[in-house]
This record gives structure tokens, C-alpha cells and sequence, in this order.
């Protein structure tokens, strides 16, 4: 494990960004080839598929064939000739063969065919949704390497701070301005943003690790490294724009799909109303059977049969209420969706706003911690105030600058909901 910490540490500090480096679109191209998740999916595509066709397979022509040959025995003594002709044959051999075809069924053959047709439509929808969620977990997963990464810089340069008030206060002891305290505490202040960088590189080697993960890769593979800038977004504001007239065509993703339930919904309500109705079969059948080829006896049929099942106990009734359930529950589900929809949209935009705004205030307030800070290192050389107060200004610097760093994470996440709301064709 502790070869392999390294092992990553060296990939991401000292190894050229081209060599191992892999972009957010990358990345995402990456999942959707390689994730088992879409292997799944896929799978079940095929699998809806397949049962689209076995729903609507009695509509099609029915054909059965079958053979036999029966060895016969008896244990009752044979008659003397020729009486002996009345005795039973020694074996029996026959072939049949039947065929069958719906001419009428309620509708429930038009229906199934449209029902296979809504199902595949629904499957793709629902692959489609599958896709959104790998990316939305390779993109959640890449800017967690760019927020570890970012943080990582911030507790490199305060380690490299305390190392600069740790000497500053040796060389003002040397020089008879302050106590042993002084030292003492500067060097305590130095290990524990020591220790917090150890763990700094710990919480990035983690992220990239899952962020491999989340790709479809085995951890002992050589790691894809995100690339990029945990400040930079796409353009929010043609985001939001492209979202609410989606919304107001109802062609979001998340409403297609609860179109699609609808559809399918109620094609299986006026399946289940077929029952209700008889069923007109057109059949064959043809049978040969007999001891000895030229003695066999030879039957055929052909015509129509009818079937009606006038009472069943109430299954049927049954299984039309619980088609109109799912029917009405299925329209319930689009209502649901559009509201659910238009509460997430109004959310981004009020967020984006809302961290716009913050991220301007956390610029400036870094701005002021680091002339404050500086201004309190020439103050500690000076003797004007102690190494504790020395240590607040550097504590509330790098705090300001965590903070900015939170605010653009932020950001991402809400760029990646806007971005898996917007997907169509994934």
C-alpha cells in the first residue's frame, strides 16, 4: 500500500500532465465504454427487448409438430389364425402436426405490437439514464480530485509559511527578541501543518483511486489523473437558458421517460381489456398413425375455432384494475416530474447566483488575509505582536482560501446537475 502511495504521488507531481492525464470529456467518453454499470444496462436493453417479443409472440403464426413410435406388448395369448387378425398390433407409429393462427383477440394483437414498440422506446430511455448517472458519478468523482488537488496547494504553501515563521522566530531567539516559547510554538505550528498535508496527499491519492473506480478500471491499474481547474465552468448562463425552454417543450430527459411509462402503461390497460372479449383462432392439423406404413390411418382438420371465457373468478377484472393503477400512477409520475423538474431548475438558478456572488466576497476576503498576514510577519520580525497572533493571520489566510476552493467545488456540482439534466443522447 505504501508503494502504491507513492506510486501515485510521483504520477501526479512529478510525471508530465500528457503522460497519464485524462480530461473531464474524456473521462466521461471513458466510463460509457468501459463502466460495468453500462455493461449492465445495456444487458437489460436486450433483456426488455426480448420480452417485448415474447409478449407479442401469440399473435404470430403457432406451429407444432410431434412423433412417436410405442413398442406394444401383451401378456394375453395370441388366437389361433385366423382369428389372430383381431389380435392388437405389436407397435404403434404416428406423426402430427397442427397449426394455428389469431384472427381475432380484442385487439390485444395490434396492442402488443405497440407495446413492444413502447417498451424498447422505454428501455432506451432508461439506458439513456443509466449513462446520466455513471456521468454524473465520473464527474462528481473528477472534481473531487480537483478539490483534493486544490486543497493539497493550499496546505503546501502553508507548510512552507510555518517554515518560514518557524525560522523567523530562531533567528529573533539567536538575536535575544523572544523566548524558547517562541521556537517551540512556531515548530509546533509547523508539524501540524505538516501532518495536514500528509493527509492532504492521502485525501488526493483516495480521490483518484475511486475516480479510477467510478471509470471502470481495477485500483492496481496505472491511475488516469484528472486534469483541469477546480475554478473553471461552462457557461451557467447558457445552461440555465437551454434548461427552462427544455422544460417548457417537455423534452427533458426525465420527462420523456415518464411519457414513455404513460405509454406503456396503457397499452397494457387495453391488453387487459381484450380479455374481456373472445378469441377467433384459424386452425390445421394433420395426423398419420398406424402399425405398418402401408396401413396406417391418415386424419387431417381445418377451420376455425372460437374461445370465450365468460367467467374466470374475477381475474380478470382484477388485472384490469391494477392496469389502470399503473396507468393513473404513471400520469401522477409525469405531473411529478415536471414539478420535481422546474423546483431543480429554479434551485440552479438561485444557486449560481448565490455563488457568484460569494465566490466575489471569498476573492476579496483572501485578498485581505494575505496582506493582513504579511503584514503580521514584518509586525512579528518588529516584535510588535506574539507568534500566537502571528498564527491566527496565517490560520484565517488559508481558511479564506479553503473556502473559495468550496465555493468553486461548489459551483462544479451545480454545472454537473444543470449538464445531467440537459442530456438527451447520452
Amino acid at each position: 500500500m505504501k508503494l502504491r502511495f507513492a506510486a501515485v504521488l510521483i504520477f501526479v507531481f512529478m510525471l508530465p500532465a500528457t503522460c497519464l492525464g485524462i480530461s473531464l470529456d474524456e473521462a466521461v467518453e471513458y466510463a460509457k465504454q468501459h463502466s460495468q454499470k453500462v455493461g449492465i444496462a445495456r444487458q437489460e436493453v436486450h433483456k426488455v427487448e426480448a420480452t417485448g417479443r415474447q409478449g407479442r409472440a401469440f399473435a404470430l403464426p403457432q406451429v407444432k409438430m410431434g412423433a412417436r413410435y410405442l413398442d406394444l406388448g401383451s401378456n394375453s395369448p395370441r388366437l389361433p389364425s385366423p382369428l389372430d387378425f383381431f389380435a392388437p398390433p405389436e407397435s404403434d407409429v404416428g406423426a402430427s402436426i397442427s397449426a394455428s393462427q389469431v384472427l381475432f383477440s380484442g385487439f390485444k394483437a395490434h396492442n402488443a405490437y405497440q407495446l413492444e414498440k413502447a417498451l424498447n422506446a422505454g428501455a432506451k430511455l432508461a439506458f439513456s439514464s443509466t449513462v446520466s448517472t455513471v456521468e454524473r458519478d465520473v464527474r462528481e468523482a473528477f472534481d473531487r480530485v480537483l478539490l483534493a488537488r486544490a486543497n493539497l496547494a493550499i496546505l503546501e504553501d502553508r507548510v512552507s509559511q510555518n517554515e518560514s515563521q518557524y525560522q523567523d522566530a530562531k533567528s529573533l531567539k539567536e538575536a535575544g527578541m523572544v523566548t524558547r516559547l517562541d521556537e517551540r510554538q512556531s515548530q509546533q505550528a509547523l508539524n501540524i501543518a505538516t501532518d495536514a498535508l500528509r493527509d492532504g496527499k492521502a485525501q488526493l491519492v483516495s480521490a483518484i483511486n475511486n475516480f479510477n473506480v467510478t471509470l471502470g478500471r481495477f485500483a492496481a491499474e496505472t491511475p488516469l489523473i484528472p486534469q483541469g481547474d477546480i475554478a473553471d465552468v461552462p457557461d451557467m448562463h447558457s445552461l440555465i437558458e437551454r434548461l427552462e425552454t427544455m422544460l417548457e417543450s417537455r423534452t427533458l430527459l426525465d420527462i420523456e421517460k415518464a411519457r414513455a411509462d404513460i405509454r406503456t402503461s396503457s397499452l397494457v390497460y387495453d391488453i387487459s381489456k381484450g380479455d374481456y372479449y373472445p378469441n377467433l383462432y384459424l386452425v390445421a392439423q394433420g395426423e398419420t398413425a398406424g402399425e405398418k406404413p402401408g396401413s396406417r390411418d391418415e386424419s387431417w382438420s381445418l377451420g376455425v375455432q372460437l374461445s370465450w371465457d365468460i367467467y374466470d373468478g374475477g381475474a380478470r377484472k382484477a388485472a384490469r384494475a391494477k392496469a389502470l393503477a399503473e396507468m393513473n400512477q404513471a400520469r401522477e409520475g409525469l405531473e411529478l416530474a415536471l414539478r420535481e423538474l422546474s423546483g431543480a431548475i429554479e434551485n440552479i438558478k438561485v444557486g449560481f447566483v448565490a455563488l457568484e456572488e460569494r465566490i466575489a466576497i471569498a476573492n476579496a476576503s483572501v485578498e485581505l488575509a494575505r496582506q493582513n498576514y504579511e503584514d503580521a510577519r514584518e509586525q512579528y520580525r518588529e516584535g510588535f505582536i506574539s507568534i500566537t497572533q502571528l498564527g491566527d493571520f496565517n490560520l484565517y489566510f488559508s481558511e479564506a482560501r479553503f473556502n473559495v476552493t468550496r465555493l468553486h467545488y461548489e459551483r462544479r456540482m451545480l454545472a454537473t446537475a444543470a449538464i445531467l439534466l440537459l442530456a438527451q443522447d447520452s
